[in-house]
């Protein structure tokens, strides 16, 4: 009622309706317009209405009712979640459903209501706009506070550990009022603008720490050190006592560091490479026996309990060689690898041969027998032993313990055979080799000559040199019994313990003698190069050396040498130089291996450019020098062999000049038969030492002895030393036609050493 008298437009709707029954609307209390009076219309028509008042009353009342139900007001209740958003939206939506402004609308702040009142039609248009944008604004309220995941954050998970465990992530979660689902990812749970100014925020912390990655060994060993406790711990412990907050992880060869800035990274790589150091051991041959040895494990266990600190020592195994890794800490490491290398070498059995002909091993066995029991007794408290052999032209003690077992064993037998005398007759008359035969006359009588002189006589004849074991065509003996071999043969099918392969820098063995040395031995040389590759970082170094199995060739292993490549290094000198280095690696690797001999071809010659007689020249001197280096090598015999001749007198010349440089020595000539009465000696002037190779600044070995064999045989040793010490059938004096021994330096000499009977004359008869 209120509306209809205050709205003009309502206040004429009313009266038009109430005309044509002659009635009008009033206010009897004009300050109150709820009460409403309907009246007549005029009162000049008062009397004459008098009569019809009844039914007048009923038709103004009729009418005004028409009027009231075109009319009406409406109540809309606001939810209390969108109160803030909707009174300020109202007018706007009234005028936009409502541009005739016919709807009144009332707002109760204290209800949360609004009031719409009018026309019907109007207010139900008004009515319906609200209520849309009040289903609108509660859709987006509900989709605003909704609970919803988030989705997961591209991090990898180092990083999401180092944000966990530096308290980042707890911290964004009570900022932004959302919960974080950290199982292998993070994820936030919460309402949408929350999760999403979360996500911006860790995103920005992403930017500002420091990820990096750099190799580290993929060892077994080495993964299993870093990646568990209690060796992870102890890395942990280092990098907290340098007050370094960093999070690592190793993967696949990599170790990953996460942290703050890009100084703390570089802080943690130097301090984890210092607190953890990784070496290792490669072994081969008679030592791979150590480590299956209950003294391995006795000793793992003492170096366990010796140092502080994590340790870790493991065995790789790999055909042919087992590598012992040893890691832990940089300052342990170094000195468990020296005590490790001198258990091994305390405790590897090797073998060695001490020569002698077959009768003094026969005289030693049975008048030293004490002496060599003795022996025994010391060398099985180390798993040793000696055996005695007297097949054929192969005789001598075979020595069998540790190192420094063998070197004290065959040095004492060698003074033993020092001690006996030997001596040997040719006999050449017919029939003998039937009448000392076994069962003949003169075996019985060379017995009964055993028996009564305490000796031992034993025949035998002299075997040819069979396919297997060629003649060397010269030789050198240095010092220590070590000597130089040179032969003519191809390299695949000589006996030896170890061969060199003049190896590429990929091990692809491809062409020259490597390429042979693949066909000869099979393919698993080359699956076994492959897999040594496999482990490194890039190409092998010149003079680089690596160890294989022989596959089907006659030795032990293959020692594959990197030496330079003429064609790529224009400069002789620098490839000299690393040729030298690569043959001194392989002598080194030899002994480590506990190889006795060594057969070296000429390493850079052919595919690979060399000079022949300069590759020669520096293979022989290097190995000189290498003896004279090194007087506790294993190696004894190193052979210089060519697969032609060429290379063989090559080699030959090269020994000849770095040891012997006579003139006019030429004792074995290829194009003709050298007879022994054609063989020049060499003259005193050039006697003497070798002179000094000026390009390595030392004398190389002088040696004591050097022999060479005539096409028919004939052996001849030059030595250098006293006369008075050979043993020999017969000893040479040369003298004047006045047979004074007293005139001359080796006269007077043999005179003092084999007394006046010499100058009398009294002579034995032969």
């Amino acid at each position: 009622m209120k509306y209809m008298t205050s709205d003009v437009n309502s206040v004429l709707l009313v009266k038009s309706s109430l005309r044509p029954v002659s009635a009008s609307l009033v206010w009897p209390h004009e300050d109150d317009r709820r009460l409403a009076a309907i009246v007549p219309f005029s009162t000049e028509n008062k009397a004459a209405r008098a009569i019809d008042e009844h039914d007048w009353s009923l038709e103004a009342l009729n009418a005004f009712q028409k009027v009231l139900l075109s009319f009406s007001s409406e109540s809309i209740q606001v939810p209390a979640t969108i109160w803030d958003t909707v009174p300020a939206r109202l007018a706007q939506i009234n005028n936009c459903a409502d541009p005739g402004k016919k709807v009144v609308m009332k707002v109760s702040l204290a209800d949360q209501a609004v009031t719409l009142t009018g026309p019907k039609v109007h207010v139900s248009q008004v009515e319906t706009a609200i209520r849309d944008f009040i289903s609108k604004e509660e859709e987006k309220y509900a989709k605003e506070t909704a609970v919803v995941l988030g989705p997961p954050i591209e991090m990898k998970p180092l990083e999401l550990q180092h944000l966990l465990e530096t308290g980042y992530i707890e911290a964004v979660t009570k900022k932004h009022r959302v919960e974080a689902d950290t199982a292998g990812r993070l994820v936030f749970k919460g309402v949408s603008a929350a999760i999403s100014a979360a996500i911006v925020e860790v995103y920005a912390k992403l930017r500002e720490i420091s990820t990096n990655q750099i190799p580290v060994s993929a060892a077994e060993a080495f993964l299993r050190f870093v990646t568990r406790d209690p060796w992870r711990s102890y890395i942990n412990k280092c990098l907290k006592n340098q007050r370094i907050q960093a999070h690592w992880a190793v993967e696949g060869g990599m170790l990953t560091i996460v942290t703050e800035s890009e100084d703390e990274y570089l802080k943690a790589v130097d301090r984890f490479r210092s607190t953890v150091t990784e070496t290792e051991m490669p072994v081969y041959g008679p030592a791979l026996k150590v480590l299956d040895s209950d003294e391995w494990t006795s000793f793992l266990s003492t170096i366990q309990d010796s140092f502080s600190g994590p340790l870790q020592i493991a065995v790789n195994s790999d055909k042919d060689v087992k590598r012992v890794l040893i890691t832990g800490p940089s300052e342990n490491v170094n000195m468990v690898k020296e005590q490790t290398d001198k258990f091994l070498k305390n405790n590897t059995v090797l073998k060695s041969i001490v020569d002698m002909p077959v009768g003094m091993v026969e005289f030693l066995q049975k008048m030293k027998k004490g002496a060599i029991d003795k022996l025994q007794g010391r060398l099985q408290k180390g798993k040793g032993y000696i055996t005695a052999t007297t097949d054929g032209e192969v005789a001598g003690f075979t020595v069998v313990g540790t190192k420094d077992g063998i070197q004290q064993t065959a040095k004492y037998i060698q003074q033993l055979q020092g001690s006996v005398t030997h001596q040997q007759l040719s006999i050449q008359n017919p029939g003998m080799r039937k009448y000392f035969s076994p069962g003949q006359p003169g075996d019985e009588k060379l017995k009964s000559i055993s028996d009564i002189f305490n000796c031992i006589i034993k025949t035998h004849q002299e075997k040819k040199p069979d396919d297997r074991h060629c003649e060397p065509l010269n030789h050198v003996l240095l010092p220590r019994s070590r000597k130089l071999l040179v032969f003519k043969e191809d390299l695949t099918k000589h006996h030896v313990d170890s061969i060199a392969n003049a190896a590429d820098k990929n091990l692809n063995n491809r062409g020259g003698l490597a390429e042979a040395i693949i066909r000869a031995g099979g393919k698993e040389i080359q699956d076994h190069c492959d897999r040594i590759m496999k482990d490194e970082p890039k190409v092998l170094m010149v003079g680089a050396v690596r160890v294989t199995g022989p596959g089907k060739l006659p030795c032990k292993a293959v020692i594959h040498a990197v030496g330079p490549n003429f064609h790529e290094i224009k400069d002789d000198k620098r490839s000299r130089d690393e040729l030298f280095e690569t043959v001194t690696n392989v002598l080194a690797m030899a002994s480590r291996c506990g190889f006795s001999s060594v057969a070296i071809p000429a390493i850079s010659s052919g595919i690979f450019g060399g000079p022949l007689d300069l590759c020669t020249k520096t293979v022989v001197r290097a190995t000189g020098l290498y003896f004279k280096r090194n007087k506790e090598s294993t190696v004894s015999e190193v052979h210089f062999v060519g697969i032609d001749m060429d290379i063989a007198q090559s080699f030959k010349k090269a020994l000849r000049e770095t040891f012997e440089e006579y003139e006019g020595w030429n004792p074995d000539s290829e194009s003709q038969e050298t007879s022994p009465e054609s063989i020049v000696l060499p003259p005193a002037a050039a006697r003497g030492p070798p002179p000094c190779p000026p390009e390595y600044g030392e004398h190389l070995v002088t040696p004591s002895s050097y022999s060479m064999f005539t096409n028919q045989g004939l052996k001849i040793t030059l030595i250098r030393g006293s006369i008075l010490d050979q043993q020999a059938d017969i000893i040479v004096n040369i003298i004047g036609p006045e047979l004074n021994l007293r005139t001359g330096v080796v006269s007077r000499a043999l005179l003092e050493a084999g007394g006046l009977k010499l100058q009398t004359g009294e002579i034995p008869e032969v």
